[in-house]
Formats: structure tokens, C-alpha cells, sequence
């Protein structure tokens, strides 16, 4: 069975790990020493007090400390577990910080990757429509996340949805030194609300605001001015780990191709008169409001 049969309607059936490493501590000291972290890139320019770095990225490491958590055996053997096969390739390591803050209001999937369209060639939106539509199966690459986390602090759990976002929810409470191998593409998830309730991340802060350890405690920063500041029990840390599954598909498309199968998805009422006009803001609304990738909790 290959893995698109194995995935079926909504996902595949995501792994749980009870322990990720043996020195989690030693993961939270390698986040102190590496900042500062920034904001990642969000549509409209939206801000949201988690922030990032990558310490691995298409296999190549930017942080040899990181080795181990790109090659991790018990990873790689999870992601063959939840595919179905023995063909995993690490590819990335990505950090994530979180400061106190509300759960976030929408469950959503990551971005799909394809075969001869990625994010140097089209906005992040369009291959969120691209994989919501299922129009591109033949040309997706099967990419799988695992989150590990490293937080004691008050609250930060884990939702998601493997039975699609009308199905039963799976709620990972358990924040230290655990992970979840997902198939995050297609499983909608979220991140429940950072610290305490009524805990939250300072005012005024901008697609420039950094957070960095400075020795002592976590500073966040714009321009020079700090806003706030964070004793480390309070700063959740997670790690996404990302490998390619190899099922022996080659096909690429391209944005001509995209363009023909949406226009035959939609008929006479696609918006886009040519492929060029795809990524135009009328065409944005459109394909968001049939196929978004993020749900309303």
C-alpha cells in the first residue's frame, strides 16, 4: 500500500513518544545560547509572540549541535512506522519559542510541498490551496513533522485532529521531553494557550521584535527597546523535526499546469484569466475561501 492509500481521506495515524532524548535540559541550553529568534514571515503581516530559527534545513545542518536531533533513530523509525515505509530523509530542525499568549483561534495544517512549484516560485497561500484542494496529489512530496517539546511551564499543550476537523480531537498535555510524528500537511492542529491564564506577551511589538536569552532571562526586543521579559520556565520551547517519505513518485507540475486543473475545478467562475493572474489578490480570496487551511475552533 502506498502512502497516499495509507493516508486515505484525512491523515495518517500520527506516533506518540514518551521520551526524545536523554539530556532535554541540554536542548533548552542549546536554545539559550543560539538566539536571538525572530519572527516567522506571516501573512498581512500578522504577529503572533512565537519565534523562530532553523538550526538544520534540506539536510544541511547550521548548527552541528543540532546533528543529533536531525538523525534521531527513534524519530526516523516513527515517521517509517507511521508511512508504511523504510524510505524516511531527514531534512530540517526548526526551533519555536512561545511566550504567554491565548490559544491560537484556528486549527490549520503547515504548508504542503510539491514537485516543481515551492515557495520561491509562488506565495505560501497558494500552496496551502494547492494542498487543500487534493488537485496535486501525483505531485505532492510527502513531507512529515515531528513536534517535540521542552516546557514545564503553565499550560502550552498540543491539539489535533486526525480524523479531519470535524472528528474527535487528540490533546498532548504532556509538554516535556514528548513528541507527536504527524502527518502535519493534512492533520489540522493547533497550540493551546502559553503560561498561566491571564499571563500574555508584552504590548508593542512588531514584524522586528526579537527574543533572545540574555545570560539570565528571555528579553524580548524591538530596535533596541526591551518590552519584556520572561524567566525561563515560561518560554515554551518545541522543535520540528522534518523528514521526506520516498514513495517513488517523480512527477512534477507546473504553474501552467496548476492554472488548467483549477480552471477546470471551477469552470467559467475562476477568477484567473491566465497563470499569471493566480497570485493576484481577487484569485487569493477565491482560492482561500474553497480551499483554506485554517478552520475556526
Amino acid at each position: 500500500m502506498n502512502i497516499a492509500d495509507r493516508r486515505g481521506a484525512n491523515c495518517l495515524r500520527p506516533v506518540l513518544l514518551d521520551q526524545v532524548v536523554g539530556d532535554p535540559e541540554g536542548v533548552r541550553e542549546l536554545a539559550r545560547r543560539h538566539g536571538p529568534y525572530v519572527f516567522p514571515e506571516r501573512p498581512g503581516g500578522f504577529i503572533w509572540p512565537t519565534w523562530h530559527t532553523q538550526w538544520a534545513s534540506k539536510g544541511q545542518l547550521f548548527l552541528n549541535d543540532a546533528a543529533p536531533l536531525l538523525h534521531h533513530q527513534g524519530l526516523i523509525e516513527a515517521a517509517a512506522q507511521m508511512c508504511g515505509t523504510d524510505h524516511i530523509v531527514p531534512e530540517g530542525v526548526y526551533v519555536n519559542l512561545g511566550t504567554p499568549w491565548i490559544a491560537q483561534p484556528v486549527m490549520h495544517t503547515d504548508l504542503p510541498l510539491f514537485r516543481g512549484i515551492d515557495q520561491a516560485l509562488v506565495p505560501g497561500w497558494f500552496l496551502q490551496a494547492m494542498g487543500t484542494s487534493r488537485l496535486f496529489e501525483a505531485e505532492r512530496i510527502n513531507s512529515i513533522t515531528a513536534v517535540a517539546w521542552f516546557f514545564e511551564g503553565h499550560n502550552g499543550g498540543f491539539t489535533c485532529w486526525p480524523d479531519g476537523p470535524t472528528g474527535e480531537r487528540l490533546e498532548q498535555t504532556a509538554m516535556w521531553n514528548t513528541a507527536i510524528v504527524g502527518d502535519n500537511d493534512f492533520m489540522y492542529h493547533r497550540v493551546e494557550r502559553i503560561g498561566a491564564d491571564g499571563t500574555t506577551s508584552p504590548d508593542g511589538m512588531t514584524a522586528e521584535t526579537t527574543l533572545d536569552h540574555d545570560g539570565k532571562s528571555w528579553v524580548v526586543e524591538d530596535h533596541g527597546a526591551e518590552l519584556g521579559r520572561y524567566e525561563d520556565q515560561h518560554v515554551r520551547l518545541s522543535v520540528s523535526w522534518k523528514a521526506t517519505a520516498h514513495d517513488g513518485n517523480t512527477t512534477a507540475t507546473t504553474v501552467d499546469d496548476v492554472f488548467d486543473r483549477m480552471q477546470t475545478a471551477f469552470g467559467t467562475a475562476l477568477v484567473a484569466g491566465d497563470p499569471d493572474e493566480l497570485f493576484d489578490e481577487p484569485s487569493r480570496v477565491q482560492l482561500m475561501r474553497r480551499w483554506p487551511g485554517f478552520v475556526p475552533v
